[in-house]
């Protein structure tokens, strides 16, 4: 009798519908314990990525939530698992003549189906509240010079970086939040005591496994460290093995687990010929990922410094030319070592 009863639970369960979370507001979301004061909820954590995404010059915060009494499966430290019921902020502000303005800020949040989903919110002229934004978008939203102006993303824009991962987090992870961050690593923040990092996050007990040591990428060349940073954080969401473009071969995620030398920067970018794309200006054969030595034979330097044509990379949420990057990337190039 007792198991037919729990048979009859389960199927039950089964046929109830879990509602996706929905929200009009971003004070909706329990970011912010007060949002007209933009005061951040006390169980919110504050953390910045020691290899950030560039989007333009914007200035970001991220914010992070994981309910209490759960963990993080860290088993595989390149892999982690997040709970139901996590969540991860990113606000984005853009310089005007009164100094920063908040313009969005944006959610990924794993529900009790075990699906990621996705919102943008858009904040009033007051920075009291910011509501949601059209799920498609809106183009040209605000100027961020007098050429070029940042564009809204459609929550489905989010889903092409994000959405064909089972775990779409890139940002809080293993390397990103370790506290041995990389001093030349490029638009990173400060380090500020109130920064979670990996360290936290092992102390407050949230991980499952704590890390043999701090992660970093074991580099004593900083010209290349921070070259394989960057596109370990701008480039490794599509460009990895399961990702978006995995199939063209070429994998930029730097795997705390594997050996450096292993890594597929090494293996798949570095003195590597193209496999689709070719150098505007050079035939095929004469097209290199990365080829030490000759910048002009590298596509990635090519593709990096392209805006508004076929050749950029990265293809959405920029506009702007990351200068920094270019010159860091053509430096590596250059070098001897």
């Amino acid at each position: 009798m007792k198991n037919i009863i729990i048979v009859l639970l389960s199927l039950v369960v089964s046929n109830v519908s879990i509602a996706a979370p929905t929200y009009k507001n971003l004070s909706e979301t329990n970011l912010y314990s007060n949002i007209k004061t933009h005061t951040i909820n006390s169980k919110i954590m504050f953390y910045s990525p020691q290899y950030p995404l560039w989007t333009d010059g914007a200035a970001k915060k991220r914010f992070a939530y994981i309910p209490e009494g759960k963990k993080i499966n860290t088993q595989n430290m390149d892999r982690w698992i997040y709970p139901i019921g996590t969540k991860v902020w990113k606000e984005f502000s853009f310089p005007t003549k009164n100094g920063l303005k908040r313009i969005e800020t944006r959610l990924i949040e794993k529900a009790e189906d075990g699906q990621w989903y996705y919102f943008v919110f858009l904040w009033n002229k007051d920075e009291t509240e910011a509501v949601l934004a059209p799920a498609k978008g809106i183009k040209n939203y605000v100027p961020i010079n007098d050429k070029v102006s940042h564009d809204i993303p459609g929550t489905g824009l989010c889903q092409t970086c994000h959405g064909f991962q089972n775990e779409p987090l890139m940002s809080f992870s293993a390397l990103q939040l370790s506290p041995d961050r990389d001093p030349a690593g490029l638009h990173q923040d400060p380090y500020q005591a109130d920064m979670t990092t990996l360290k936290d996050l092992a102390d407050k007990n949230i991980l499952t496994h704590y890390p043999i040591e701090w992660p970093k990428i074991k580099s004593d060349n900083f010209k290349e460290r921070r070259v394989i940073g960057y596109l370990h954080g701008n480039c490794s969401s599509c460009h990895r093995q399961d990702g978006m473009v995995g199939p063209i071969g070429m994998n930029l995620l730097y795997e705390v687990n594997k050996v450096h030398e292993n890594q597929g920067f090494f293996n798949t970018a570095l003195n590597v010929k193209t496999a689709r794309y070719t150098v505007p200006g050079l035939e095929m054969k004469d097209s290199y990922r990365i080829h030490k030595g000759h910048p002009e034979q590298s596509a990635i330097l090519t593709r990096t410094n392209s805006r508004g044509d076929i050749n950029q990379m990265i293809p959405y949420g920029s506009k702007l030319i990351d200068e920094d990057f270019v010159k860091a990337l053509k430096d590596y190039i250059e070098s001897s070592n």
